[in-house]
């Protein structure tokens, strides 16, 4: 397992992004491989390195993780496997997300987008 500074300054090679904003987020999926003490230790150590590297770069946070295990906590917010996000949670951290970075026009393409995708995906029942 890497340290916070190990990771930090490996972003630190990385060239700047000529104009362009850059985001990080941490998966709330549980990482659960290595055992849950384990797993939430490299999130929070994962979690320090990405402070150090916004606060080195300017770069925005975007705290996916945290708004699953504190702000939707209870098991329902979760998929079947109690690892993964529930289709309600992903739709409360993506209204969050736009919420944060989307313009006005930007969330009224998103609403047009996603309207015209349920549209293509509807399939008419033909009775026989």
């Amino acid at each position: 397992m890497l340290s916070p500074a190990e990771i930090a300054d490996a972003w630190a090679a990385v060239p700047a992004l000529s104009g362009k904003r850059l985001i990080f987020t941490i998966s709330p999926v549980r990482y659960t491989s290595d055992g849950l003490a384990d797993g939430s230790l490299a999130k929070a150590i994962l979690r320090v390195a990405v402070d150090d590297i916004c606060r080195r770069t300017g770069a925005d946070y975007f705290p996916a993780c945290e708004i699953v295990c504190d702000d939707l906590r209870d098991y329902r917010f979760y998929a079947d496997d109690l690892r993964h996000p529930s289709a309600m949670a992903v739709e409360y951290i993506y209204e969050k997300f736009a919420e944060a970075y989307f313009s006005p026009a930007t969330c009224e393409a998103a609403r047009a987008a996603r309207r015209a995708w349920l549209r293509s995906q509807h399939r008419p029942i033909i009775a026989t």
